[in-house]
């Protein structure tokens, strides 16, 4: 079971920690990525830095590519002789002299699409953002035979929200994505399965998350193969759906628990105990 992820992050200058346009500092567009090593790629994403990797069967593959990614984008970063580097703040409010440029309002996506909605979802226009920008970070899952049994790739989506969204969603920091992007059931069908986009890209900056979404979507991935629904795993909601634990933020460290004793046997460390994890501030938006 092979797991991929393509996140963004912004770039900061290292002296005065200003976030500032990854554009011109990265190279790389959506149609012709700058190579790293490892078999990944770097490109610049409107104003962000974009990574991604080989897609990997262990976590120890997927962590080593990741680290061996986030070790070439510094390098090239610091090519300008400058000194950037990367953050895993998820949304920033940019000034208006720094989307000057036509990069900075461009949306390079292919269409996404919302299992629960059943219909694409609709383009965002950035102009509207008020200076805002917003880091994902997506995975990419791979199926048996997603061509020959289409319908895994739903099972898969709702078992990503069930085992994955929901519990990232209680330990993001960050809401105001939401308003725009990642919301549940959001994904981008692909030949090897598909691309989940509800999370942002806050849980990169934690090792013990980045081990536990690997494995955790592999589990999903298992799940989604087998044929089996998440149907049972719904009724453990109550009155909430499962879209609004994700959507309006009202999942619970008690029902995570729960939902990992009924599917797993066993509840990650990171849900032991009913506090966020000191996850750093993933916003410097300005309200």
């Amino acid at each position: 079971m092979l797991v991929g992820i393509d996140p963004e992050v912004f770039v900061r200058n290292k002296a005065t920690g200003a976030i500032v346009p990854a554009i011109g500092l990265v190279g790389g567009t959506k149609t012709s990525p700058r190579a790293i090593n490892n078999g990944g790629f770097v490109q610049e994403d409107n104003v962000m830095a974009e990574f991604n990797i080989e897609p990997a069967p262990t976590f120890e593959l997927f962590e080593e590519s990741i680290q061996s990614a986030l070790f070439d984008l510094d390098a090239i970063l610091n090519e300008t002789g400058h000194e950037y580097d990367k953050t895993f703040t998820t949304t920033h409010t940019f000034d208006a002299e720094q989307l000057d440029h036509p990069q900075a309002v461009l949306s390079g996506c292919d269409p996404d699409f919302n299992l629960y909605r059943n219909r694409k979802n609709p383009t965002i226009d950035l102009r509207k953002l008020k200076g805002n920008r917003m880091c994902a970070g997506h995975i990419h899952c791979g199926l048996e035979r997603p061509d020959k049994r289409p319908e895994t790739r739903a099972l898969l989506v709702h078992w990503m929200d069930v085992l994955v969204g929901a519990p990232l969603s209680m330990l993001d920091p960050d809401t105001y994505r939401k308003q725009y992007y990642g919301r549940a059931g959001n994904y981008r069908p692909k030949p090897y399965g598909i691309e989940y986009r509800t999370p942002s890209n806050f849980w990169l900056g934690l090792a013990e998350l980045r081990e536990w979404v690997f494995e955790t979507t592999q589990t999903a991935i298992a799940q989604a193969d087998s044929g089996q629904s998440p149907a049972r795993v719904d009724s453990l909601f109550g009155s909430d759906t499962l879209r609004s634990l994700i959507d309006d933020n009202k999942m619970t460290y008690d029902l995570a628990r729960h939902i990992f004793r009924v599917t797993t046997g066993s509840i990650p460390s990171i849900f032991s105990v009913s506090q966020k994890k000191n996850t750093k501030p993933s916003s410097t938006r300005r309200s």
